[in-house]
């Protein structure tokens, strides 16, 4: 170090050579534990995703696919001659029953429903109100 500030402007190349050698020898050493820890932490970690993939394979039920329930033609016809209005902003229905989606009530009860469709109740959502409608059989 004398050298260095005797010579300001002047570094060794020896210097320089020392520096990059420390360094090079602290990523090593940085990487050999880094690499070591990680041996350590496999095993760990394997059996973590195991007993995780064996919990999901407990609780997996096969879904059944299969439909006890056939729909006539007639009621499609239904559903589809009173859902295609243009009040009606969105209507979910399953097996028979559901719900129709209206921007105001007004019209909604100025259209005449088939007489095979039953109101069952009416919401009130912010802007919208909610029909309950169900398929009379």
């Amino acid at each position: 170090m004398r050298k260095l500030t005797r010579n300001k402007n002047f570094t060794p190349e020896n210097f320089y050579k020392k520096k990059e050698k420390q360094n090079l020898e602290e990523f090593r050493r940085l990487v050999c534990l880094v690499f070591i820890l990680n041996l350590m932490l496999i095993p760990n970690t394997i059996e973590y995703i195991q007993e995780k993939q064996d919990k999901t394979l407990e609780n997996y039920s096969p879904i059944d696919y299969s439909y006890t329930q056939s729909y006539s033609i007639d009621e499609i016809e239904t559903w589809i001659n009173n859902i295609f209005i243009n009040c009606i902003l969105k209507a979910k229905i399953n097996q028979n029953e559901g719900e129709i989606t209206l921007n105001n009530l007004d019209d909604f009860y100025n259209l005449k429903l088939q007489e095979k469709i039953d109101i069952t109740y009416i919401m009130s959502e912010e802007e919208n109100y909610k029909v309950g409608v169900k398929l009379n059989e």
